[in-house]
């Protein structure tokens, strides 16, 4: 432990991008949860599963994220620990606005609240270092 908190901590996945500390024993989450499609919602039965507490927040499997309703949900309830989002929802074709999101999350509670973003399933056709050249691998 550092003056800035803990230095290392284990972590396992559920469903689709929920981190869970397996060191603990226990879980001590209050999780907002923002599902618009399928690997949001195996989120929710995961965390359901392990006996996470969540708020679970629909938008409907045509829309993305509003940040304005975050923004509403945790200015009304400051009890949250974590917040999670499915950056890019393929099972729908939608992505979310994460970066409007984790403004949201540091602005209201900077040291307080966890953001975490699952953005796996759009690296396929994404490349990180952007387009490769003809003939380098």
């Amino acid at each position: 432990m550092s003056d800035r908190g803990p230095t290392a901590l284990a972590v396992t996945y559920i469903g689709y991008g929920i981190k869970i500390p397996t060191n603990l024993g226990f879980f001590f989450f209050q999780l907002l949860l923002l599902e618009n499609g399928a690997y949001g919602k195996r989120q929710q039965k995961m965390c359901e599963y392990m006996g996470i507490e969540i708020h679970h927040e629909s938008f409907g499997e045509q829309k993305k994220v509003d940040p304005d309703r975050v923004r509403e949900i945790l200015k009304n309830d400051p009890s949250f620990t974590h917040v999670a989002i499915v950056h890019c929802e393929t099972s729908v074709g939608i992505i979310n606005p994460i970066v409007e999101v984790g403004k949201i999350v540091r602005e209201l509670a900077p040291s307080k609240i966890i953001f975490i973003h699952s953005h796996l399933s759009n690296l396929s056709d994404r490349p990180p270092s952007g387009p490769r050249k003809p003939g380098k691998p």
